[in-house]
């Protein structure tokens, strides 16, 4: 498809999203930098793609972005860090279900990792469980120990 635009349609095209970068927090230099590129005869859609994207990035980390839903609101990520905290590292009935669910998968990983070990070296199954056990439940305390303190430190 290939669209063209008159002169004064594409300005005001390019002046609504000029509008709309500053809003959001872009610099004028990106959008300056935007306007030049897919203005030039010998564009190829890689540079306007570098651009976009350069663009997109600064919009997402602005603070007064409407992208950021940071300003005077939580985000969404706020939300679902709170979640992930209840479910690791609280007892509460909300995640009782999943964590009696995680549990019981665990053992399932634990045994389906020690029997692929254990073939691969050609050991016996009962020998590398504890080891996996171990090792596996190992990372996921030090995990889950550090996303608990890391969080109740940051909330706080």
């Amino acid at each position: 498809m290939n669209l063209t635009f008159s002169d004064a349609e594409f300005e005001s095209i390019q002046a609504a999203i000029g509008e709309n970068l500053r809003a959001n927090g872009v610099s004028p230099i990106y959008f300056h930098e935007w306007s030049a590129t897919y203005g030039q005869t010998d564009f190829v859609p890689e540079d306007g793609e570098s651009i976009e994207k350069r663009i997109l990035a600064k919009a997402l980390e602005s603070k007064k972005s409407d992208l950021n839903l940071d300003e005077g609101k939580k985000s969404i990520y706020t939300y679902i860090k709170s979640e992930i905290h209840k479910l690791l590292c609280g007892d509460s009935k909300e995640y009782a279900q999943e964590r009696k669910g995680a549990l019981e998968s665990f053992n399932k990983v634990v045994l389906l990792v020690s029997t692929a070990v254990a073939a691969r070296f050609g050991l016996e199954v009962g020998l590398v469980t504890g080891v996996i056990s171990l090792i596996l439940l190992g990372a996921y305390k030090i995990g889950r120990n550090a996303w608990c303190k890391f969080y109740s430190d940051n909330e706080s």
